[in-house]
């Protein structure tokens, strides 16, 4: 099944067409060179053309004489090549005739007579280079037409076949990765959000492996993520809902609409706080930054809350790099979470310092402080605690869930430290901009 996975793969079947193509066309330039050369001696010899066939061979070999080229025209026509100079045999290459010793005798005896150098199925050839060597070539006079096409065909044929064959295994082996992928991606599309591939080499799949099965794992805590929400904002909007049912029935008409319009606000509230969360999950932190003032964004945020607070610290501009549409809701959200919270008598302060190359941000609300074994807890969306039960409250729980995950988007740190006697302090820390220009 896996083999014929990867046999009608797009990919594969691209990539070995690919190489296949290349081979062809490397096998056809040594094709070409062959019937250009090597294989034209051998037709020339075999037509009778002696004195073409002696000139493709001079041409050939070369000036000085290639042995490498000597060898391969031995081995093909069964030819015995000496190359002399100053009457010494420098090298020689191919299988010596029978009788060769006598048959040179003979025949450069017949020479001598002006006779056809010729013994039994040998001819000898002898051409003179220019560098001043000479060149004996031994040729057999009947030779089957087959050692001059054959041999060359049948070994083209072969690495051929050698070179297709390891293509396709290589490439078989180095796709299989993309099964694992094909398999896995199949399987999270029916709804196995937990399958993961194990990949165990170092490599480029590796990267990919990881990165799939990074992306299974976010979109699988998405998902559940989502489904939480649906199910507590359901939860969430049968109160409003159910209150409109019964102020529908009421008798007072002015106290009906007035209930009604109350319960819409808290709909609408809740419609914008979700909203509000979907635009920042759909934000990228680490794009669109821009270098900001956080002195003054924290002034612009809170005129419409002056009388409510105050802002200590550095006095000093304190310039950061990051991405201004989820500061401004950290902040906000920060802000109002702490006035909500707050005695309305008491003062939400807001301290601004640098701290080891960080910005510093904190809000302290005089409010009714957090357990311990809630301080976790505060992050989970409609999640209000013990303390909303001793100061009413608009908001919908989704405030802190919207901080918590524009913090996470920015690559910045929170913190929380609350005393139950009544304080709590929210930390943020952002790394300082070095440009303030």
């Amino acid at each position: 099944m896996g083999n014929r996975e990867t046999l009608t793969n797009p990919i594969f079947r691209r990539i070995a067409v690919l190489l296949v193509l290349a081979f062809f066309l490397f096998g056809f330039l040594i094709w070409f060179f062959f019937q250009t050369s090597a294989k034209n001696i051998g037709l020339a010899l075999f037509t009778g053309h002696r004195e073409t066939a002696l000139k493709l061979i001079e041409n050939y070999i070369g000036d000085p004489p290639s042995k490498l080229k000597a060898g391969i025209l031995a081995r093909m026509y069964g030819m015995y090549i000496i190359y002399e100079k100053n009457n010494k045999i420098k090298w020689a290459k191919g299988t010596p005739p029978p009788d060769f010793p006598a048959m040179i005798q003979m025949d450069r005896m017949m020479h001598g007579m002006g006779m056809m150098r010729m013994m039994r199925r040998t001819l000898e050839n002898r051409i003179v280079l220019k560098s001043g060597g000479v060149l004996t070539i031994y040729i057999p006079l009947r030779v089957k037409p087959q050692r001059y096409f054959y041999p060359q065909l049948l070994l083209f044929l072969a690495i051929l076949f050698i070179i297709g064959a390891t293509t396709f295994l290589f490439l078989r082996k180095t796709l299989s990765p993309l099964n694992e992928i094909i398999k896995a991606s199949e399987k999270i599309g029916m709804g196995d959000l937990s399958y993961r591939i194990r990949y165990d080499k170092k490599d480029d799949f590796k990267r990919v492996v990881d990165a799939f099965n990074s992306m299974a794992g976010k979109l699988g805590t998405m998902l559940a993520m989502q489904r939480e929400m649906l199910h507590v904002i359901s939860h969430e909007l049968r109160t409003p809902l159910a209150r409109m049912a019964l102020a529908a029935e009421m008798k007072n008409r002015d106290r009906a609409i007035s209930v009604i319009k109350q319960e819409i606000n808290e709909i609408n509230s809740l419609i914008e706080q979700v909203l509000e969360l979907s635009r920042i999950q759909s934000h990228d932190g680490t794009k669109s930054t821009e270098n900001i003032n956080l002195r003054k964004m924290i002034e612009e945020i809170i005129e419409p809350y002056r009388d409510r607070i105050s802002i200590n610290g550095s006095d000093k501009d304190i310039y950061i790099q990051s991405n201004k549409f989820l500061l401004e809701k950290i902040i906000s959200n920060l802000v109002e979470n702490a006035i909500k919270y707050s005695p309305a008598e008491s003062k939400v302060e807001i301290q601004i310092g640098e701290e080891n190359e960080e910005a510093v941000l904190s809000v302290k609300n005089e409010g009714p402080g957090i357990p311990e074994d809630e301080i976790n807890k505060i992050w989970e969306p409609f999640y209000r605690g013990s303390s909303s039960k001793i100061y009413s409250t608009d908001g919908k729980g989704l405030g802190l869930v919207i901080v918590k995950k524009a913090v996470e988007l920015l690559g910045a740190k929170i913190y929380v430290k609350s005393h139950l006697e009544g304080s709590t302090i929210f930390t943020l820390k952002i790394p300082a901009a070095t440009n303030t220009s």
